[in-house]
């Protein structure tokens, strides 16, 4: 115990660091130093006591929390507390051993050595703990405390459907305790945030007078008033008379809540700054018991209150008292501002009401959805084009430029392009995130195109961290010189979805520098407008995702001569533009367009993702720059074959990059095998994700090599719809893979294939894996463990997880083209190996077990 304590000032500011780092456990040390500690820390611990940052206690359990309650309600007088609160509390809460419960410890008067009850600041009753009774111990508890029987006078669900009795209960025993807990927890001249059950409001409104401090109440119903008519209809006449009262009752409480404020208001002027009503949903999944709080008393409550008073933050909580007195409420403090979960009512009010927006003089941070056709930034442009003005004029502006840094804006409209542009030449200075997205509803494939977003002309953005915009169903084009006003952006993700393929009207993206890009995922347009010679300034790059089309949708790969420039180019600058090529034909607006040359260098690249024709030319050999690959994904998403060139041991070489251009993109690997052999290959030691999606042709010299050469610690790896290989070649090229856990294959179809034999699966050393198998049919015990979530096994004798092959074959689509033969085949079984089959089986490495199960297709 310290003889010459911290200085107060001092001993606070430590306390508040570990408050704002909710480092909970310290702050707990703190009370048991000594009591000029402890007062100093109370402050800090109980002001919300129960706060959900409580969880982040490791043993935060049920009864640590009803000790809290203890504690606190050992200082409440007696005489307050309820037979409820000290059964519940203070009675035994070990249910397994009797469902009755047991008496109520005896409270002996005491003396505590800290006061914890003055500190208490603010009270919500949905952090309340709680603790789930058995029906039959909770019964008990309800007949000992004389609430057994109103709780079935109440219960008018019990002649409709009886089994919601026992959920009517249970509820109406929960929002019991935590009334009558947050009534014996309230010093009404202390607490400055309290939430009310409206059934309640009566006894709070005899207290209005001493809650002098109460600057934000919340009104929650706790009581089933209202009903459904399809319930009503099934009523009893004694329910449906009970039903009526109940009616009559919701309406005195909810008028009583509103003469709460009203009075509230008028005694202690300018203290209370909050109140709503929220909707109650009783039976979680039962629409028809929520209760929703009339219009008329919502808007009742905010007519009683005061404008916000110098708001900082304008969101779901504030925002619609805010718009009820939009013009009165200053403005010039608001930091953030975001309406994304605004109801329709609020929305209107703020649409109708004029422009706001220019008010918010410390604007920081804008998450919004735009409503109207209105620019809603567009004072921001006028601002800073007025600001420059002057500044070039040598004359001092009248007032500073807003200083927005993030913004997050969703369209309801087409076009909006230049709203964009306002918002990047108003915040120009100080913008980081840009982030923009079109409702989906205005995105359906079954609407008509929409019309192009164009934007991104004279942007100076030195700031810019993230660039996000997603237009869906309409052209994405972005100004060709926009990334040069970005020479900072760290991640661009530009997407629309779609998947035409015409050249006309495109206009290529500048060459631009970006030292310090870490990601880039691009869809659509802007994938075909993107210049590949930027990656060759992108040494930072993490994630790369480049493709035509959606996540969910196949798309055909367009013919080969509308996407040559995509091939490979010996000695191309790569600077071409295109430019006033209008009227031109395909063949000659290519030649606008720069070559990809694969040769990138990316040392930093962890995730490769490519769809379509990106991954249709996508070549093996442009890793060799790639040592820190983790994941590499490329699907086709090609809808019928296509005849593509082989993929064979020279996809790794480390020798120049082969050219290849319309003529040769069938031709097979025709190098000799010695020679072959001889060549150095790439190196990916962290590639753990593999993703192979098309209709390549593989050899078995292509896995060998890549298993043992390329790409050796594999942990996952699929393919779909390759050809060249079977079963037996899938399992035995997979099992040189120390480390891989599952893997994935499925292909279509084609006449004259064969049938996939469960026979040929045990032939490779895999038998089906029934309940009861003895444990002598399998090399190792094995346990399942959380198989809704990891759907693996474990083997218990060794603590490694065997490897899981999923097997799959779906049919072609009917083209009308190729002869298929429809049908569908799928193991959806598990194996293990046998013992008995290891010595016969194809090689399988140091895979001591595998299980198989179906893959959903």
């Amino acid at each position: 115990m310290s003889d010459s304590p911290l200085p107060l000032e001092c001993l606070q500011g430590a306390i508040k660091f570990l408050s704002d780092n909710l480092d909970i456990h310290s702050l707990t040390v703190l009370l048991r130093v000594n009591r000029f500690f402890a007062e100093a820390t109370l402050p800090f611990l109980y002001a919300d006591p129960f706060s959900e940052r409580f969880s982040i206690l490791e043993e935060w359990t049920d009864r640590r929390s009803l000790i809290l309650v203890r504690t606190l309600l050992r200082q409440v007088p007696l005489d307050d507390l309820t037979p409820l609160l000290r059964i519940f509390y203070f009675g035994s809460q070990n249910f397994g051993c009797s469902s009755e419960p047991s008496p109520a410890e005896v409270q002996e008067p005491y003396t505590p050595v800290l006061f914890y009850l003055p500190h208490v600041k603010r009270l919500f009753s949905d952090n309340f703990p709680t603790c789930k009774l058995p029906c039959g111990h909770l019964a008990a508890i309800l007949k000992t405390v004389g609430l057994y029987d109103q709780y079935a006078v109440d219960d008018l669900y019990g002649g409709v459907d009886p089994d919601y009795s026992d959920y009517f209960v249970a509820h109406a025993f929960k929002e019991d305790v935590r009334r009558q807990l947050g009534w014996a927890l309230c010093v009404p001249e202390l607490v400055q945030t309290l939430s009310i059950a409206v059934s309640d409001c009566g006894r709070y409104l005899e207290r209005v007078e001493r809650l002098a401090r109460l600057m934000s109440v919340r009104f929650s119903f706790d009581k089933q008033n209202e009903f459904g008519r399809d319930w009503v209809e099934r009523m009893t006449p004694v329910a449906k008379a009970r039903e009526l009262e109940f009616r009559e009752e919701r309406r005195v409480h909810l008028e009583t809540m509103v003469q709460f404020v009203r009075e509230h208001t008028r005694i202690h002027k300018g203290v209370l700054r909050y109140a709503t009503c929220e909707n109650g949903y009783h039976l979680q999944e039962m629409r028809l018991l929520c209760q929703i709080c009339p219009e008329e008393y919502q808007l009742a409550l905010l007519d009683c209150l005061p404008p916000l008073y110098n708001p900082k933050v304008l969101d779901t909580d504030s925002l619609r008292q805010f718009a009820f007195k939009l013009q009165e409420t200053n403005l010039e403090f608001v930091e953030e501002f975001e309406n994304v979960y605004a109801d329709e009512q609020t929305m209107d009010f703020l649409e109708t009401k004029g422009p706001f927006l220019h008010r918010c003089r410390a604007l920081r941070k804008v998450d919004i959805v735009a409503f109207g056709d209105k620019d809603l930034f567009e004072w921001a442009a006028l601002e800073k084009q007025e600001y420059d003005r002057l500044m070039n004029r040598g004359e001092a502006p009248e007032k500073p430029l807003v200083q927005t840094e993030h913004v997050k804006i969703q369209f309801d409209q087409q076009g909006n392009g230049l709203q964009i542009d306002s918002i990047a030449y108003g915040f120009g200075n100080t913008l980081e995130s840009l982030s923009v997205e079109w409702a989906t509803r205005f995105s359906s494939y079954s609407e008509p195109e929409q019309e192009p977003v164009a934007f991104g002309q004279l942007w100076h953005l030195p700031r810019l961290r993230t660039l996000s915009v997603n237009t869906k169903m309409a052209h994405l084009f972005l100004d060709p010189k926009a990334l040069l006003g970005c020479p900072n952006v760290q991640e661009i993700t530009l997407f629309d979805w779609m998947t035409d393929y015409t050249l006309t009207g495109l206009q290529l993206w500048q060459h631009a520098c970006l030292p310090e890009l870490t990601s880039l995922k691009i869809n659509g347009t802007a994938a075909r407008t993107f210049h590949p010679n930027t990656l060759h300034n992108s040494p930072k790059l993490e994630v790369l995702h480049i493709g035509m089309g959606t996540n969910t949708s196949i798309d055909d790969i367009p013919d080969i001569r509308d996407i040559s420039h995509l091939f490979p180019e010996t000695g191309g600058s790569g600077d071409e533009q295109a430019g006033g090529a209008g009227g031109a034909s395909p063949a000659e607006l290519l030649t606008f367009f720069p070559r990809w040359s694969w040769d990138w260098y990316m040392p930093c690249l962890r995730e490769l993702f490519m769809t379509a024709e990106y991954a249709l030319f996508f070549q093996f050999r442009m890793l060799r720059e790639t040592p820190n690959l983790e994941t590499l994904s490329l699907d086709m998403q090609k809808m019928i074959y296509m005849d593509v060139h082989e993929l064979g041991r020279h996809e790794f070489s480390l020798d120049d990059l082969r050219e290849n251009d319309s003529n040769n993109i069938h031709s097979n690997d025709s190098n000799d095998e010695k020679k072959s052999k001889a060549r150095m290959f790439i190196k990916l030691p962290k590639l753990i994700n593999l993703q192979l999606i098309g209709t390549w042709t593989i050899g078995h010299e292509f896995w060998e090599t890549a298993f043992e050469e390329v790409m050796p610690n594999l942990l996952s790896i699929q393919e779909s719809k390759c050809r060249g290989f079977d079963e037996q070649d899938w399992v035995s090229a997979l099992s040189v893979l120390p480390r891989l856990l599952r893997a994935y294959s499925s292909r279509y179809i084609w006449y004259g294939d064969p049938e996939m034999d469960e026979w040929k699966l045990k032939g490779l050393g895999l038998m089906e894996k029934e309940e009861g198998n003895g444990e002598e049919d399998v090399e190792g015990v094995y346990e399942q463990e959380n198989e809704e979530e990891e759907g693996i096994f474990l083997e218990a004798n060794c603590g490694r997880r065997p490897v899981m092959y999923g097997f799959g074959r779906e049919p072609i689509p009917d083209v009308g083209i190729y002869e298929t033969e429809f049908r569908f085949e799928h193991s959806d079984k598990v194996y293990v190996r046998q013992i008995s089959a290891v010595a016969t089986a194809a090689p399988v490495g140091p895979v001591a077990a595998v299980a198989v199960e179906s893959l959903k297709l």
